[in-house]
């Protein structure tokens, strides 16, 4: 006889709610993207597929958006809302498919993890990103254009375990080349 016959119908429903305050907890409250406790469990099974073979590649574009504190202090904390919100969609949207993951790690710092994904798609995916953030962003009476800085890290170039330190180095180094400020 399956558990679901031997529980009771309050049971199940707890264990439901369980389930869906487990998967909240992995999700970032403001963007809806998910967080670090998700980007952890999941670069753990992707390390796992890769391990076997069974995948060749990991992207992984780290971004942080360009002079963030600006845009909350000269336009308002809402609007840094709103920007936050269009950068987790944009991320999210610019991947190939629902394996491609948004995540956002804290204040203004997103990543984007790419399974089967090589330099190219990667950068191909970044033009994409850039693309799709030429658009001015409007907010109650505000409006400015969101700009992001990015770094990358490809495994196996890369160790699974330093993805997320690489390519944020790389991020942070290419911020210092543009001249703009967190």
């Amino acid at each position: 006889m399956p558990d679901s016959e031997r529980r009771s119908p309050r049971e199940i429903e707890l264990q439901a709610e369980i389930e869906q305050l487990k998967h909240q907890l992995e999700l970032d409250y403001l963007t809806g993207a998910a967080n670090s406790r998700a980007f952890d469990k999941e670069i753990k099974g992707l390390g796992k597929l890769a391990h076997s073979g069974m995948l060749q590649n990991i992207g992984f574009i780290y971004a942080d958006i360009d002079d963030f504190k600006k845009i909350n202090d000269q336009l308002s904390h809402a609007f840094g809302d709103e920007a936050l919100k269009i950068v987790a969609a944009t991320l999210q949207g610019s991947g190939r498919s629902k394996l491609d993951t948004a995540f956002r790690f804290s204040g203004d710092e997103f990543g984007l993890l790419l399974p089967n994904a090589d330099e190219l798609v990667v950068q191909r995916i970044m033009q994409k990103i850039n693309a799709s953030l030429k658009k001015p962003v409007r907010h109650e009476d505000n409006e400015g254009v969101v700009t992001i800085t990015m770094g990358i890290a490809i495994f196996p170039e890369t160790s699974i375990d330093k993805l997320k330190k690489v390519a944020e180095k790389a991020m942070r180094d290419e911020k210092k080349n543009k001249g703009v400020g967190r």
